[in-house]
């Protein structure tokens, strides 16, 4: 992969503006001009990341980039995604 190494920009957990405490911020993730968010749906605890763009959030399509950052969020003990 290139664009050079993921740094663990937020780590803060919070319940996100206008989703009336359905979804949390978990972490956010930086991967040289890319930009991506792990959080939860708090209705089922089921986890996603997904990375922003212009404000959108877009399922991370690229198996071996969301692998990658899901270690990276593992490696940091921000999570427990199940690597298959």
């Amino acid at each position: 992969m290139s664009g050079g190494r993921f740094i663990l920009a937020d780590s803060r957990e919070f319940p996100l503006r206008g989703t009336r405490m359905q979804w949390s911020h978990l972490a956010t993730i930086h991967y040289g001009t890319r930009e991506f968010m792990y959080f939860r749906n708090n209705n089922d605890g089921q986890t996603y990341i997904e990375e922003i763009t212009g404000g959108s959030l877009i399922k991370v399509e690229d198996d071996n980039l969301w692998y990658a950052l899901a270690a990276f969020l593992e490696e940091k003990e921000k999570t427990s995604v199940i690597l298959i």
